[in-house]
């Protein structure tokens, strides 16, 4: 009985290891039905033909959540993932891997944090969806074909941060022509950028120095001091009853004058005597006053507030 009992023991040890491993947290998750992926580890890096993790799955992926705690995005992490359409990657992430998003053609839509801080080789190429990409002013260098044939591609940001632009980071960007930056050194966006057949309009802060804007014209760079910073808005008291108001900001950048009107979703007038819009017995109504009295209206008639016909 007792080589029994010791043999049992025996057997349940020995199976441990395997029973953890069972268990072992893999990091990712996909969501079939919704097509969202999320990671939450840092992985190594991939291959263009690997099948590993979430890759195996690709052509179910849709959109992607790189979440807190993921430190780097591996080389091929999502290569030729044609059906992503959205990434968001959370402010732990400091590198994006070479062709970690190569030839994901339906991509329009990637939030980099300011943690990154390098954009490898080849990171978006053929990403064709894409129309506009903000790089945060954390990243220091954009890699060799980091952008490359990004055909949807009509303008990006570039902050001053960056020193190192590789001389093909956006070439076959057919539909790029307007460059958003800060930069304090045109050279690099020239030897970067500029070609015998292609050159851009660069748009600079406002409040740029003329020394600066001298700088840009001295390497034949068409700028314009026309980047603006508004956050401070003021409803203009012009909502109609058939259309929302209007709210305006001033450009927040010293010295500035300059204006933007945008439209105040959710100002438009109510008719006269309505109150609000709610639910009546599982249906839309709205509330009247009536001779002073507060009534509900629903379909052309009227009911008190406990749902009595009047």
């Amino acid at each position: 009985m007792k080589e029994r009992i010791f043999t049992l023991l025996l057997a349940m040890i020995m199976l441990m290891p395997a029973m953890a491993q069972e268990v072992e947290d893999p990091g990712w998750s996909l969501n079939e039905e919704t097509g969202e992926l999320r990671i939450w580890k840092d992985f190594d890096n991939f291959t263009y033909n690997s099948k590993d993790a979430w890759l195996a799955s690709k052509d179910l992926i849709k959109s992607v959540v790189i979440e807190n705690g993921v430190t780097k995005i591996a080389d091929y992490s999502f290569f030729n993932c044609e059906h992503i359409t959205s990434v968001v990657i959370l402010n732990s992430v400091t590198s994006i891997g070479s062709r970690a998003f190569c030839f994901c053609g339906s991509l329009t839509s990637v939030v980099i944090p300011n943690s990154v801080t390098r954009i490898g080789n080849s990171t978006f190429k053929n990403c064709i969806g894409l129309t506009s990409v903000e790089i945060p002013n954390s990243v220091t260098s954009i890699g060799q074909q980091a952008f490359y044939d990004c055909s949807g591609l009509t303008s990006v940001v570039i902050p001053n941060s960056v020193t190192t632009i590789a001389s093909d980071a956006f070439e076959s960007c057919s539909n790029l022509q307007t460059v958003y930056t800060d930069k304090e050194d045109p050279a690099i966006l020239k030897s970067a950028l500029e070609t015998s057949t292609k050159t851009y309009t660069y748009i600079v802060p406002c409040d740029f120095s003329d020394e600066l804007v001298a700088e840009y014209t001295s390497f034949r760079l068409t700028v314009k001091k026309e980047w603006h910073n508004f956050t401070d808005y003021v409803y203009n008291e012009d909502a109609s009853l058939d259309a929302d108001g209007t709210e305006t900001a001033v450009c927040d950048r010293d010295g500035c004058e300059a204006t933007d009107t945008r439209v105040a979703e959710g100002t438009k007038l109510l008719p006269t005597g309505v109150e609000d819009v709610e639910a009546l017995h599982s249906h839309k109504a709205r509330k009247v006053v009536v001779n002073g009295r507060l009534l509900i209206e629903k379909d052309g008639e009227i009911f008190d507030l406990t749902g009595r016909k009047m």
